[in-house]
């Protein structure tokens, strides 16, 4: 699981670098796939926002700035300006 979970952000990354103003929007395809990219982004949350704004998209399908540990519909990322 962390060499995947390290491959995927290796790719936004190479993402970003050809599209910076683009978003990227996420989610699981289940309630615990959901739960564990909160648990990774939580943990990696200080390192991530250096570099990207990242948002949590609630049940109520509304963007806010991602809390730790809240539970969140979707995940949406982009390239801080």
């Amino acid at each position: 699981m962390p060499k995947i979970i390290s491959t995927v952000i290796k790719s936004i990354h190479l993402f970003f670098e050809q599209h910076p103003t683009k978003t990227v929007t996420f989610f699981g395809s289940s309630e615990s796939r959901n739960r564990l990219y909160n648990i990774i982004i939580s943990k990696r949350f200080n390192q991530l926002s250096e570099k990207f704004d990242i948002f949590g998209i609630s049940f109520q399908d509304e963007d806010e700035p991602f809390e730790r540990n809240k539970s969140y519909f979707a995940y949406k990322i982009k390239l801080k300006p």
